[in-house]
């Protein structure tokens, strides 16, 4: 498994696995300088940006009935601000 170090700073960030899945989860990350989120796959070590968004991901709530979306909470373009957001895990779309 591939580790993220960041200089100076270093927080242990939650991971959510996929509905229906062992080998792929969700974590986020600020290694483009804003916190986004990023699937990773332990089978490929594969990581996927799942957001490239100029704002900060403060949270990930959880995931849609049907597990095709990942619900997060976000400041949008306001930062003072607090959103809920849907992001297709397939589709990489708000």
């Amino acid at each position: 498994m591939k580790k993220e170090i960041i200089n100076g700073w270093n927080q242990n960030m939650l991971q959510f696995f996929l509905p229906n899945s062992n080998s792929e989860f969700l974590w986020l990350s600020e290694r483009d300088g804003f916190m986004n989120l990023y699937k990773y796959d332990i089978n490929s070590s594969n990581v996927s940006p799942l957001s490239n968004f100029s704002w900060v991901i403060k949270a990930i709530v959880g995931f849609d009935e049907g597990g095709k979306n990942v619900i997060i909470l976000g400041t949008g373009n306001d930062g003072r601000e607090t959103r809920a957001y849907k992001i297709n895990l397939k589709k990489w779309q708000i």
